[in-house]
């Protein structure tokens, strides 16, 4: 939203801690795994799927009980969860949907509960309190302590979070600097309460010695109720407009409350940015990456509840301290300094966790469990065929999580109570430990940012500077050929004139014919026997009659008027191309706008066809003329009047000769003809009119007489070309008709699906597309001008640009968007990239490449699109070339899709083709580092579990991976690979594909390429491989 406001207007920071100071999704989902995991239906849930089950019953139960202390929520959640887990596993076909969205059964839980032994009761109950007790647990954010510093040197912090006193002593501890602790027994540690008043809020700045950056602290304890209602938020506005001395003078002016100068910050939008829009209030959206809750308001556009956006605390910080105009700039080494020392206290805070906490869990049951669990898991990779590999610890268990060293997506504070590494298998169908250590990189993911930047720091600006090259050179043309006509109209003027200044004489009587006609009368009466003869004689060699006169000055005095009609027209015209290269002192993006509003004027008022017709008309003065000159000499004397007809035929032939070719051409040329023959480069605005007159006249023809025609004939060409206004584009479909270039469609094809609703910067866009396609600067240009659109604008500039893009692409989004209509804003933004940049002819070098490819893997690692609208070729990405980051992250979103079973044939398919290229290259001893190698060898795993995980697609997936196999494992490089670690991960395949064949019954439709020979046996050649195979091992 746009404000007049700045942040540093404001005077108070209401914040919200979970969610926005602290991680508490990561802590929701760690602790509810060990329930998740004992029942089938949520085992494959994603993190998404699992928090949006846990608050649909929080929600509930804050409904229910707004006076209940947020740790028992928390217990009776996990309960009430768990009741429903439990009814939806025992009952047949259960669903996801009916645990989000079925009815409170915490009634219910009880009454099931009944049945069960006592001991099953206790552990249960133990567990649901250890639940609600998992909030000492949850990481705060990495970047939130060093914000909240900066923030309370300019502002008086309050927190407002939806959490018990008790509760939440633990993350203000973490929050604060230096907290004093006393133990209060041997297995938990609190912060001491500074006022244990009850009925009092929390001023931990008015404890002596304190170090908290919060001047007020309330819960949902204080208020009696959770947010989103709007008490909490009453009681700090209460507490403000009173001055309260904790506060100070808040300066405000008359008519001003304290809701003026309190600004909300959190990260859940339904929970806090809408109970402050109903205050009035403006407010601070923390846009955390990694959050996949809370993020959307499901009663209106999000962009109407938030005044500012940031993707952390620290973004904020920085934006205050910009508008302060002191940066928080340090040098390189006190930068260094202050990591080390984060990192000093960080890992002293987590040992003394850890020890504190060892206790606790080592004597809960669940945590037993857990732990017999963990440790079946760590002697599985000891097993034959398994490579060992160390991976990071990660809660979170599902298939769309399935990475090696992959960290979690938030950045979060490791847990030190798992901060042992551990090695572990990749067998068929394992899931992840839970120990962890450092991974490499990080999965690309929809909502962290990009890893890859464009150079172009002003796309608007490039693109202004594009289109005015081109108007400039548009207009120097044009103004340069209207320059020549004025000074061929002013020459041709001037020889028209002295002949008209004689011809209209002879539209009138003079003086002399007067006295001739006087002596004529006086000599006929003086010689009245011969006189009238020899008269009669004299004037029947007169030269003119009145019929010629009056001929010969009509076209001498037209030629003359269209001469200076040209002049005319040509000088208003230069007028308007004046007017139109006017700049105007407006940012780009709005001179862009302005410029493509006006090119539309020009186009639309047919200014270049105007400009077209000044040559016409000086060419018809001068027919005329040339006319007028010959009716004359013809009636002087016919020996002069032929060889001068002769010549002015012949010009006139040449003239129509020029005209007529290129239309003529177009419109019988057909077939073989058009590759082979030259095109007639006769060009003019004149011949221009005669196809366009032929065209007319076709699209006047019956529809039943243009509908039977042949679709191969010139005839059914002009129906194609019927509403070409230009010879450039007669000339593109010339070219496309000739099968030259695929990427030349027709224009026929580029008008008609043009939206008339896109405004001047879409079209503007648009434009700069069509006339520089070539130009990868300007396409990168482009790219990042629609990157700073909207979503909304964003889909409706790639529908406006579908002519101009890959045709494919283009229909496959607008399948995906029919199909998903509830996509996020994160995966839109990937969708519109790889839209766009498909089809286009980019540079391995270019960042629009690297954008692409990283595109196109954010949207493996996403779960929410369906993977049958989303293409790519394993032969464009030459991966041998890729950087190693782009080798992991590919590899890693290819054995999340097999493992979650979200892959398409499409992405099996590519992934064949990669893993023999992978397999080629190691063969033959070329750089794949030991990390990809042992990525890649795990795709077989993920590729086995894939083959067998949906048994009505079982023979469609044998096929592809008998094929796939075949194209890895029969070449001679299977010699050289025997050797190499890792090795029985193939074998191990290999067996299972084997088995697999058995039970499908051996197809016999597959064909197998190799070398350009056809194998049509596929089974002798897939036996061949196994014992090849087995050879090797």
């Amino acid at each position: 939203m746009s404000t007049n406001k700045k942040l540093t207007d404001h005077k108070v920071l209401i914040f919200d801690v979970y969610g926005t100071l602290a991680d508490w999704e990561t802590g929701i989902h760690n602790a509810l795994l060990p329930m998740l995991n004992r029942y089938p239906i949520s085992r494959s849930w994603t993190r998404k799927d699992a928090l949006d089950a846990f608050l649909s019953v929080e929600k509930d139960l804050q409904g229910q009980y707004p006076d209940m202390l947020y740790s028992d929520l928390l217990a009776k959640a996990h309960e009430v969860l768990e009741e429903r887990l439990r009814a939806q596993s025992d009952a047949p076909g259960g669903q996801t949907a009916t645990i989000l969205s079925g009815p409170n059964q915490s009634e219910a839980s009880t009454s099931s509960s009944a049945g069960a032994g006592p001991s099953d009761v206790n552990t249960g109950m133990d567990e649901h309190r250890e639940f609600g007790a998992s909030i000492r647990n949850w990481p705060i954010f990495p970047d939130t302590c060093d914000a909240l510093r900066r923030l309370s040197k300019q502002f008086k912090l309050v927190v407002l979070s939806n959490v018990d006193r008790e509760s939440f002593r633990y993350t203000h501890a973490l929050l604060s600097e230096g907290p004093t602790w006393d133990t209060v027994s041997s297995d938990i540690s609190v912060y001491t309460y500074p006022d244990p008043n009850p009925n009092k809020f929390w001023h931990p700045q008015a404890t002596p010695g304190s170090k908290s950056p919060f001047t007020l602290i309330v819960t949902a304890q204080d208020v009696g109720c959770y947010k989103p209602d709007v008490g909490g938020f009453l009681q700090v506005l209460d507490y403000a407009n009173t001055k309260h001395a904790l506060f100070g003078d808040l300066g405000l002016k008359d008519g001003e409350v304290a809701k003026d100068k309190a600004l909300s910050v959190a990260q859940s939008i339904p929970h806090d940015h809408v109970p402050a829009k109903r205050l009035g209030m403006r407010s601070v959206w923390i846009d955390r990456q990694s959050a996949v809750t809370c993020n959307v308001d499901p009663d209106g556009p999000d962009s109407t509840r938030w005044t500012w956006r940031f993707e952390t605390l620290a973004d904020m910080a920085d934006a205050v301290e910009k508008e302060l105009g002191s940066g928080h700039y340090a040098s390189k080494h006190e930068c260094v300094l202050n990591v080390c020392c984060s990192l000093s206290v960080l890992a002293a805070l987590c040992t003394w966790e850890f020890k504190t906490s060892g206790a606790r869990q080592s004597n809960h049951p669940a945590a037993s469990q857990m732990s017999v669990r963990e440790n079946e898991q760590d002697t599985s990779h000891y097993s034959q065929g398994n490579i060992k590999m160390p991976v990071p610890c990660i809660f979170e268990q599902g298939p769309d999580n399935f990475a090696p060293g992959e960290t979690t997506g938030s950045g979060n504070c490791p847990d030190p109570r798992q901060s042992e590494a551990q090695e572990v298998n990749w067998t068929n169908g394992s899931k992840r430990s839970s120990r962890h250590q450092d991974t490499p990189f990080q999965r690309w993911r929809p909502r962290q940012p990009r890893t890859s930047k464009l150079q172009q720091q002003e796309p608007w600006e490039h693109c202004r500077k594009l289109v005015s090259e081109y108007d400039a050179e548009m207009c120097r043309s044009w103004k340069a050929e209207i320059d020549n006509l004025l000074i061929f109209a002013g020459l041709f003027s001037a020889t028209v004139t002295a002949f008209t200044i004689e011809s209209y004489k002879w539209l009138q009587s003079d003086a002399s014919t007067y006295e001739a006609q006087l002596l004529s009368l006086i000599y006929e009466q003086l010689n009245p026997d011969t006189g009238a003869e020899l008269l009669a004689e004299i004037s029947s060699s007169s030269p003119f009659s009145q019929g010629p006169v009056v001929r010969i000055n009509i076209l001498w005095f037209l030629s003359l008027s269209l001469s200076l009609t040209t002049v005319l027209v040509g000088i208003v015209v230069a007028q308007w191309l004046r007017e139109y290269e006017r700049d105007v002192s407006l940012p780009s993006k709005a001179r862009l706008a302005i410029r493509q509003m006006r090119y539309q004027g020009l186009v639309s008022w047919q200014v270049p066809r105007i400009i077209a017709l000044l040559p016409l008309l000086l060419q018809a003065g001068f027919i005329l003329f040339l006319v007028g000159i010959l009716d004359l000499l013809w009636n002087l004397e016919q020996a002069v009047a032929i060889p001068i007809t002769v010549f002015i035929g012949l010009v006139f032939v040449f003239q129509c000769v020029t005209v007529g070719l290129p239309a003529l051409q177009y419109i019988f040329t057909g077939g073989n003809h058009v590759k082979k023959a030259p095109q007639c480069p006769y060009k003019s605005p004149q011949s221009l009119g005669v196809l366009r007159f032929v065209l007319a006249v076709f699209r006047a023809l019956p529809r039943r007489w243009k509908g039977s025609l042949n679709p191969c004939s010139s005839f059914a060409r002009l129906k194609s070309s019927s509403y070409l206004w230009s010879w450039p584009e007669i000339d593109v479909h010339w070219h496309s008709s000739k099968g030259t270039n695929d990427l030349l469609r027709s224009v026929s094809e580029q008008g008609g699906r043009r939206s008339d609703t896109a405004d001047d910067t879409t079209q503007a866009l648009e434009w700069v597309l069509q006339h520089f396609r070539e130009n990868e600067e300007s396409v990168g240009a482009v790219y990042k001008c629609i990157q700073e659109l909207s979503i909304d604008e964003k889909i409706e500039t790639i529908r406006n640009l579908s002519t101009r893009l890959d045709t494919q692409a283009c229909m496959a989004f607008d399948n995906l968007l029919r199909s998903e209509p509830g996509l996020s804003a994160e995966s839109l933004e990937d969708v519109v990239t790889i839209t766009f940049l498909h089809g286009f002819r980019l540079s391995r070098d270019s960042v629009l490449w690297t954008d692409y490819w990283e595109s196109q893997i954010r949207l493996m690692n996403n779960p929410e699109v369906n993977r049958n609208y989303i293409h790519w070729s394993a032969a464009a990405v030459q991966f041998e070339r890729l950087p190693e980051e782009s080798q992991w992250q590919l590899l890693s979103a290819l054995n999340g899709m097999l493992r979650s079973d979200s892959a398409s044939l499409n992405d099996v398919q590519n992934t064949w083709i990669l893993l023999q290229e992978i397999t080629t290259s190691k063969a033959a001893n070329l750089r794949i580092s030991d990390t990809i190698w042992a990525l890649a060898l795990s795709l077989f795993d993920s590729m086995g579990a894939w083959l067998t995980s949906c048994e009505p697609e079982t023979e469609v997936r044998v096929k592809v991976c008998l094929e796939g196999m075949l194209s890895v494992v029969y070449d001679n490089f299977v010699d050289d690979l025997g050797g190499c670690r890792g090795y029985g991960h193939i074998v191990s395949f290999l067996h299972t594909l084997d088995r697999t064949l058995r039970e499908v019954h051996y197809p016999t439709d597959i064909v197998f390429i190799e070398n350009n020979i056809q194998f049509t046996d596929s089974m002798d050649l897939w036996r061949e491989c196994i014992q090849k195979v087995c050879r090797s091992a």
